[in-house]
Order: structure tokens, then C-alpha cells, then sequence
């Protein structure tokens, strides 16, 4: 803006630039004629389109535009919107030969300079020359609210760099106005600058508001210049340090008019001197807490400071405590005091010196220190002293001969040990050294070895390898596998080899172990061609169990259903024969005939279990959550509808199981069946089942009070067609426990049975307890 307005008075100390929108050129000529007798100075540019007129505006930069209402392809308003964006200070008249006054009135209201009719000129330098005044004062005006504003910007700037805020306090309104920085440090907006005179103290820490507010009467009542320190908490919690200047202003009767001052936000301050202070008592712990002896001398060796750690060396090197203002030269003896010469002419130029010392004590005998010598400058960089700091390094000195004794061991070791060791360097892999048990196994002289590298021992197929795995190793202890080498012969043999990084004489190196695995490797191998082979050898065997199985179920179906054919027939014919003979048969040969029907049906089952023991046998498994209580319910309820019986259930809560269904409802009807069948002689038969959860696994027991068996014969009872009982006592085929059994192995789990003669029986399978839901 300002430099638009200087641009502006340059142009008009010369020649006014005027843009006439117009397109008759008689027109034109009237109005430049109107305007040369009116003496104005100027020079004129023409267009006729908003293009022309657009590069106009921008490039002859007018002073004033004149614009006709209409043009053929453009017009005075849309000139003027135009002129609005790019150059809103451009005075703008219309020069028209007809306009309404209702659209006269509208455009000066938007903006428009002023207006003169084509056939009344004679006013037109007059309207010209007030425009371009009007334009200036408006420029003036404009450059001077702009130079205000931006003197107010520098001082808000100013006081916000400083952290200074300034108020004033006028005692006609009792008002304070404060300036934005003074709000900003009191954590307000710019818009609550207006406050009471009192209402800083609201801001004041509770452990100053006594203060303050002391400070505030005397301030009142002696009507004098202040300069005083408070702490504030802001509303967002935070504290600041302020620093208040301030004064009144006085009327000619001495009664205060206003009162001016200044607050400063010293906060950053204050944590610098805080920080200053801290950094002092901290140095002050170290120097006085630290292992380190620190003694300060002027150059003439008179101590000016020491602290306690200190005394160690005096005690000594002196036998006696070190005291400010003592000559420490004059304490050592000849030999030490040439010593102290020959350091402090290196420190009096400005120079540091390291240097180790040893004194011999008679309770510890030999003591070793490490003293930094480092020049003590004034402000003109001139030595005034020395400051020595002393390390006791006894320790260390001890150290490093223990680590000396142990590098001898480490030799040692080293050349001693039965296996192959090298040292390798870390980058260019060449051998740095190499124990006897390498030189021996590989055939090489010690000097053939150290002139190799790793690469060297490698076939070319190995190297490749070797080198990826050097540049990606980021541990410092590896196995890095097996590798083949070749001995200095030709001969190949495999090696297991474990690295370890180590710094040797300064450089980063490897330690190298080698294990030859030749032999192992080859025995590994054969026992790995007869596992092959064993293996072959099982799957053949496996293939032709699989077959013999195969064939035996094929068999097994086949002579189920051969055997069922002639069974049927047997019984149906001896149904005919009772049917139609019946009446004329004798007593004992009826019996006969039932004897037949009998043992014909006792075949057809044994043949059923047959197919079943055959059908689980094959049949996999389908898994699925099983409600246990609800399964023995139903199977009990099934059993008692279709088999009469006496027997009374007794079940607890029994868990989920992950199980076959169908498989596990046979099982459930084997067990429940014998149960109630061995039970079925005795007068109150009961029948008991509940389950125990040990570590793994799950067990449910089955157990009734009937017939029972005797324990001898154990190793039968699971056998299929074993029977311990005979067809007379209890019928059945023997088979039923089989496939309780087989059933429970599929699903990886035992049975087993505990019974005594006339006593009952206990029945039990135990699964897995993978195998278990916990509901």
C-alpha cells in the first residue's frame, strides 16, 4: 500500500496518465480537447475491449479512467468492476451521453468517482481535477493509517519480543486498559484489555499477595515511582515471574491523573538464574562428591582450593593434609619438586599435560595416579594458575596386570589347545595368528599360514558364500555351520566352525574354532541311507497291511452276507415246518425246532457284530461337543423301552466332551446293556455312573451290583466272542466289550473293568483331556 501511494505522487509531479474506454472517435477528440483547455497536463490511452483493458490497467498504471456507459463488445460497469480488483484507488468517471439517475445514484453509492454527460464537457477538467485530489488525500490518508498500524504492530511486536507489556490506569474512569502483550502474559485475550485497577492482584501467587498488596497502599499513599517483583498463576495454571515498573502522572494540585507502567515477564530469567544457581550447587556436589582430587595453585604453587578427595594423594605424597594458602613445592622433595617445575613451564604457555605418578607408602606400598594438568586463564586469557585433577589409578594398574597374566594364559591356551584355533583380522581376513593343531591338520608352516587368507582355505564354490556371510554377521558369537576347506595336500574335509569378535594387538579380529567333522558327517550319512531304507522297508509293509486289511473286510463282508443267506433260510423254513406240522408234532420235537430258531437267531447276531466290529474299525472319526449327561439319558431311555427291566440310574454331572456321536452312543449302549443284563438276577439292581478329572485326562465309570466276574480272567474280558459267562446264564455273543474297546482307542484313550463274583461290576474308559470341553 505505501509503495502504491509513493508510485502515486511520483506520477502526479509529471504528467497524469489517463485510460479512456471509448469507442467513437469523435468523442474522443471532444473530450481530450475539453480536457487540453482546461489545462491539464496529460497523456492518453485508448481501448475498446476488456482485454486491451485489462493490459492497460497493469502496464500504463493510469491515474484516472474515463468510460463511457456503453461499447459494442464491453461496457462502463463491467470497466469498473474490472478496475475494482486490480487498481481499487484508480478514481473512475463515466463520460456518457445517457444514464438514468436511478443508476447514476447506485453506481456512486458502489464506488464510482462521478459522472459527466457527453453534450455538457465544459465540466469535465473540474470533475478530473477533483477526482485526482480526492484520490490523493485518500492515498495520503491510507499511507498514514497504514504507517499508524504499522507502528502499533512494531510496538506490539517490541513488547512481545521483550515480554513487556504496558498498561495505564486513568483514575477519571477507574479503568485499566492494558496493551495485547500485558494480556498475553496474564493469560488473556487481547479483547479483556480493558480491566479495573485492582484486577492484576486476582493473578497474584497467594504467597506474595501480601506483599503486593503492601507495596500497592505505600505506592498510593506516597504517590511515588515503583519497581518491585511478584509472582502470578495465570488461569491456565501456569506461574510467571512479573517485574513492575511504574509511575503517576500528576495534575498542578498534585492529585493523581493516571498511572503508567510497564510489566515485564522475567519468568525465562528467573530459570536461567535458577538454572545458574543449580548448575553452581551441582558443580559444588561434584566437586566436593567426586572421586577426583581437585587442587587449585596460583603460579608461585600457593593452593587456593582443594576438595576432599584430595587428601589421598597429599597424604601420600606429602604425609601431611593439604591447607589453602600452603606451598605445595616446598612440601615435595628435590626429585618431585623438579617434576612440578618441568610441569607448570608446560601449563604457564598455555598448554595441558597427562601424567602418571607413583608414590610408595609404607602401609599400602606402591600407589599410582593419573594428574591432568590444565591452565587456569584470567578475562585477558593470561595463566594464573593451574588446576591439577588426580586420579588414584592404583586399581587400574592392578587391573592391567591381571590382564597382562591373563593374556600369558590366554597364549597358552591358545597355542596349547588340541583343536584348530586362528585369529582373523575382521576386514581384509588374513590370518594374524594360528595355534600348532592348525599348522598340524591343514600341513601348512606357521609362515605359509599367516601369508594365506580365509578365502585361501576354500574351494571356489565355498567363497561366495563365506563372504556374504562375513558382510551380513551382526552378533559377536556365532556358529556359522559347516564348511568344506582344503588342506595345503588338496584333501577336502568338512569343518564346524565358531567365531567370536576380539580386538587383537588394536586391530578387530576373529577368533576362530574349528572342529573337523568329516567323520561324523560320513557316519551321519550311512545312518541316514539305512533310515531311508528302513523307512522304504515300513512303507512296503505298511502298503501291504493296508491290502491284507483291505481283503480281510471284503472277506469278512463277504461271509457276513454268505452266512446271513443259509440263517434266514434255516429259520424261515423252521417256522413253515412248526406252522403247517405243528399240530401233529410231538412235544420234544417242538423243543427241537425252538432249539434250531434259537441258534439260528444267536448266529444272526454274532454275524452283526461281525459287520460292526469291521465298520468301526474303518470308520474315522467325526469330532464334535457332546453333552455326556444328555447322551446317557437317552440311551437309557431307548434301552428301557425296548428291553423290560427293574434297574434304577443313578448319573451325577458329567462334563463335555469332544467325541464321535454315534461312535460314543455304541459304547454308552454296550455298557448300559450289560449293566442292566448282569444286574437283572439280583432284587434291587442299580446302576451308578460318574466321572474323575485328573492332570491330562478324564475317567467315567460305569458300575452295577449285579452277577460281577472274577479278576483271573481279566485278560479275556475285552476279547471279542470271549464270554465268561454262559448262553444259559446271560445271552450275547461276546463282542460288545471288544467294541467298547476298539471304539475308545480310535479316540486315543484306555478301558478297563474291576469286578468280583456275585458282587458286581465296574466298567470305566478314560480320554484325553484335549478331548475335553469345560462348560
Amino acid at each position: 500500500m505505501f509503495y502504491e501511494t509513493k508510485k502515486y505522487f511520483r506520477k502526479m509531479r509529471s504528467m497524469i496518465k489517463i485510460l479512456m474506454v471509448e469507442d467513437n472517435t469523435d468523442d474522443i477528440d471532444l473530450i481530450q480537447h475539453e480536457l487540453r483547455k482546461g489545462k491539464v497536463n496529460f497523456v492518453a490511452e485508448i481501448v475498446q475491449t476488456s482485454n486491451d483493458y485489462e493490459n492497460a490497467l497493469r502496464n500504463f498504471e493510469p491515474d484516472i479512467i474515463l468510460s463511457d456507459f456503453t461499447l459494442p463488445s464491453f461496457d462502463g460497469p463491467m470497466a469498473f468492476q474490472i478496475k475494482e480488483k486490480i487498481t481499487p484507488f484508480t478514481p473512475f468517471i463515466f463520460v456518457s451521453g445517457t444514464i438514468g439517475e436511478e443508476k447514476l445514484i447506485e453506481f456512486i453509492k458502489n464506488g464510482v468517482t462521478d459522472f459527466v454527460v457527453k453534450d455538457r464537457l465544459f465540466n469535465l477538467t473540474t470533475k478530473v481535477n477533483r477526482a485526482l485530489k480526492e484520490a490523493r488525500e485518500k492515498r495520503e490518508k491510507s499511507e498514514t493509517e497504514q504507517l499508524l498500524i504499522q507502528n502499533e504492530n512494531r510496538l506490539a511486536k517490541a513488547q512481545q519480543i521483550a515480554h513487556l507489556g504496558s498498561w495505564e490506569v486513568d483514575f477519571a474512569t477507574n479503568t485499566a486498559l492494558w496493551s495485547d502483550e500485558a494480556c498475553r502474559i496474564y493469560g488473556l485475550p487481547p479483547q479483556e484489555n480493558v480491566q479495573s485497577p485492582e484486577s492484576f492482584l486476582s493473578f497474584v501467587h497467594p504467597e506474595d499477595f501480601a506483599y503486593v498488596t503492601k507495596i500497592v497502599n505505600n505506592s498510593k499513599a506516597s504517590l511515588l515511582e515503583n519497581s518491585f517483583y511478584y509472582r502470578i498463576i495465570r488461569k491456565d495454571g501456569a506461574i510467571r515471574h512479573i517485574h513492575v515498573d511504574s509511575r503517576y502522572e500528576l495534575d498542578a494540585n498534585g492529585k493523581p491523573i493516571s498511572l503508567y507502567g510497564i510489566s515485564h515477564d522475567i519468568t525465562e530469567i528467573k530459570e536461567m538464574e535458577e538454572e545458574l544457581h543449580k548448575s553452581e550447587r551441582n558443580f559444588r556436589a561434584v566437586f566436593e562428591s567426586t572421586d577426583v582430587g581437585f587442587l587449585l595453585m596460583d603460579n608461585g604453587f600457593n593452593v587456593i582450593a582443594r576438595n576432599v578427595n584430595i587428601e589421598m594423594w597429599s597424604k601420600t605424597m606429602l604425609a601431611e593434609p593439604l591447607t589453602i594458602g600452603m606451598n605445595l613445592r616446598e612440601k615435595l622433595i628435590p626429585e618431585k619438586q623438579i617434576q612440578m617445575d618441568q610441569i607448570m613451564a608446560i601449563v604457564k604457555q598455555g598448554n595441558s599435560i597427562n601424567h602418571e605418578v607413583s608414590y610408595r607408602n609404607d602401609n599400602d606400598g606402591l600407589n599410582w595416579f593419573l594428574v591432568n594438568s590444565d591452565p587456569v586463564f584470567d578475562g585477558e586469557g593470561k595463566v594464573v594458575g593451574v588446576c591439577l585433577a588426580v586420579n588414584n589409578i592404583t586399581e587400574k594398574k592392578l587391573v592391567e596386570q591381571k590382564i597382562e597374566n591373563s593374556e600369558i594364559k590366554y597364549r597358552q591356551l591358545f597355542y596349547n589347545n588340541p583343536m584348530p584355533l586362528w585369529v582373523l583380522d575382521s576386514n581384509s581376513l588374513k590370518f594374524l595368528d594360528v595355534n600348532d593343531a592348525a599348522l598340524n591338520h591343514y600341513g601348512y608352516s606357521r609362515e605359509e599360514f599367516l601369508s594365506l587368507t580365509a578365502l585361501d582355505l576354500r574351494p571356489l564354490e565355498e567363497r561366495e558364500r563365506f563372504l556374504k556371510l562375513e558382510h551380513s554377521a551382526k552378533t559377536s558369537l556365532r556358529n556359522v555351520g559347516n564348511w568344506k576347506h582344503l588342506k595345503k595336500d588338496g584333501t577336502m574335509i568338512y569343518v564346524e566352525i565358531n567365531s567370536t569378535e576380539i580386538i587383537f594387538e588394536g586391530i578387530s579380529a576373529k577368533l576362530v574354532l574349528v572342529n573337523d567333522v568329516t567323520n561324523k558327517l560320513k557316519a551321519e550319512n550311512d545312518l541316514k541311507e539305512l533310515n531311508q531304507h528302513l523307512e522304504e522297508r515300513v512303507q512296503e509293509r505298511t502298503a501291504e497291511l493296508t491290502e491284507a486289511n483291505k481283503a480281510l473286510e471284503a472277506y469278512t463282508s463277504t461271509v457276513s452276507h454268505d452266512l446271513r443267506a443259509p440263517v434266514c433260510a434255516i429259520i424261515g423254513f423252521a417256522k413253515i415246518i412248526q406252522q403247517e406240522h405243528g399240530a401233529r408234532m410231538l412235544p420234544e420235537e417242538k423243543e427241537f425246532f425252538g432249539y434250531i430258531e434259537d441258534s439260528a437267531h444267536r448266529m444272526t447276531a454274532i454275524i452283526d457284530d461281525l459287520l460292526k466290529l469291521a465298520k468301526y474299525g474303518e470308520q474315522r472319526l467325526k469330532l464334535e461337543p457332546v453333552d455326556m449327561t444328555r447322551l446317557i439319558k437317552g440311551v437309557w431311555l431307548n434301552i428301557s423301552r425296548t428291553v423290560p427291566h427293574h434297574a434304577i440310574l443313578q448319573l451325577s454331572e458329567l462334563p463335555l466332551m469332544t467325541v464321535d456321536m454315534s461312535m460314543l452312543q455304541q459304547v454308552i449302549v454296550n455298557l448300559l446293556s450289560n449293566a442292566i443284563k448282569y444286574s437283572s438276577k439280583v432284587r434291587e439292581p442299580v446302576v451308578r455312573i460318574w466321572s474323575e478329572q485328573t492332570e491330562g485326562h478324564v475317567t467315567i465309570y460305569f458300575k452295577d451290583n449285579g452277577a460281577g466276574f472274577d479278576m483271573q480272567h481279566y485278560d479275556r474280558l475285552f476279547g471279542a466272542f470271549q464270554r465268561l459267562h454262559g448262553t444259559t446264564e446271560f445271552e450275547g455273543t461276546g463282542v460288545g466289550l471288544t467294541l467298547v474297546k476298539r471304539i475308545i482307542e480310535k479316540h486315543g484313550g484306555t478301558v478297563g473293568a474291576e469286578g468280583k463274583k456275585g458282587d458286581g461290576a465296574t466298567f470305566y474308559f478314560t480320554l484325553p483331556l484335549c478331548k475335553i470341553l469345560i462348560p
